[in-house]
C-alpha cells in the first residue's frame, strides 16, 4: 500500500491545496493499522509534514527517536509496551531511517510486527529500506517539485543527465524530451518513443511505491535514455 503527496517548498502550509493534502494524509494515518513510512528527496519537507501531523493529532504521549544505537531500540520497545495514561493512543516518530545500521534494522523488525495497536508509528527517510521493513509499512512518497526543480529541468541537456540526483527531476526531463521528439513529427521514432516512455513511467512508478531506491531509479532511467540516444544515432 502506498500514497503520494506533491508539495512545493515555497509556502508549504500557507496554500489551501497543501493543507488539504496534509488532511488527507492525517485520514490515512488514522485509518491504517501499520507504521506509516514517509519518504522523499527532501528530508526537511518530510519532517515539516510530520510536525504538522503531530500538531493535528495533539496526542500528549509521543516520542521522537533517530535509532542511532541499540539502546534507543530498548527505549522504543519500552515506550511501545507501556499503556497510554492520558488518552487511548501514543505517537512515535522514527526519523532519518536512511541512516539506520544493519543491527538497528534487525532489532526493529520484531517491534514492527508485534507492537500494541494503541501506538501510531511514523518512519521518515530519504530512501526506501530493506523489503523486510517496507513490507510492514504503509508507504507514502512526498514528491517535491519546487520552482528550483522547474528551472533545473529547463536547463538540463542530454549531455548532463548523469549528473541529476533527483528521480522526479529526471523523470520530468525525460517526459519533456520525448514530447519534443513527438512534436518534431519524427514518425520513424514514434513507436520507439512510446515503448521508452512505458519503461520510464514503470520505473518511476516503482520508485513512488517504494519498491526501488532513488539511486536505482536514476540509474535505470539514465540507462534507458542513453540507449534511446544510441538508437537514434544508429538510424
Amino acid at each position: 500500500m502506498y500514497g503520494l503527496i506533491n508539495c512545493k517548498n515555497k509556502g508549504l502550509y500557507k496554500e489551501e491545496g497543501a493543507k488539504l493534502k496534509i488532511q488527507n494524509l492525517s485520514k490515512i494515518f488514522e485509518s491504517i493499522t501499520m507504521p506509516l513510512f514517509i519518504y522523499g528527496a527532501d528530508i526537511n519537507v518530510i519532517h515539516e509534514t510530520c510536525d504538522q501531523l503531530f500538531q493535528n493529532h495533539n496526542i500528549s504521549e509521543r516520542i521522537q527517536l533517530e535509532l542511532e544505537s541499540i539502546s534507543e531500540i530498548k527505549t522504543l520497545i519500552n515506550f511501545l509496551n507501556s499503556t497510554p495514561i492520558y488518552s487511548n493512543r501514543k505517537m512515535i516518530l522514527l526519523k532519518n531511517a536512511q541512516k539506520w545500521s544493519k543491527n538497528v534494522k534487525s532489532a526493529l523488525l520484531k517491534s514492527l510486527e508485534e507492537y500494541p495497536q494503541y501506538n501510531q508509528i511514523i518512519i521518515t527517510s530519504t530512501s526506501i529500506l530493506d523489503l523486510t521493513i517496507m513490507s510492514r509499512c504503509y508507504k507514502f512518497h512526498i514528491q517535491n517539485t519546487s520552482d528550483t526543480d522547474k528551472i533545473s529541468i529547463e536547463s538540463i541537456t542530454i549531455q548532463n543527465i548523469m549528473s541529476i540526483s533527483d528521480p522526479t527531476v529526471l523523470f520530468l526531463f525525460v517526459k519533456q524530451h520525448l514530447y519534443k521528439v513527438i512534436e518534431n513529427h519524427n514518425i520513424q521514432l514514434l513507436a520507439y518513443v512510446e515503448n521508452l516512455w512505458d519503461k520510464v513511467n514503470e520505473t518511476y512508478g516503482w520508485f513512488r511505491k517504494g519498491e526501488i531506491a532513488s539511486q536505482n531509479c536514476i540509474q535505470i532511467m539514465s540507462n534507458l535514455i542513453l540507449d534511446h540516444l544510441n538508437q537514434i544515432n544508429n538510424l
